[in-house]
């Protein structure tokens, strides 16, 4: 053991591979999870953008309708 400690071949290789674990662990559990979550989130984020939008518009068309009623009732009325 002593031996193996002394020789930076193996440490270097030991290290190495430590490392590479530890990164292609926290790849695969975490980064992969966090990267799919996030096109989810802005997938969703679009769709409620374009939702708001379509809202809008159609909100914009009530007022106008509304202005166009009000104007035919009182037509109506006279």
């Amino acid at each position: 053991m002593d031996r193996f400690l002394k020789n930076q071949k193996y440490i270097s290789i030991v290290l190495f591979s430590f490392i590479t674990i530890v990164v292609l662990i926290w790849y695969f559990n975490f980064y992969q999870k966090l990267t799919s979550d996030h096109k989810r989130l802005l997938k969703t984020k679009n769709n409620l953008k374009s939702q708001l939008a379509n809202n809008k518009k159609m909100a914009n068309r009530i007022n106008a309708l509304n202005q166009d009623w009000n104007i035919l009732n009182e037509d109506f009325g006279d």
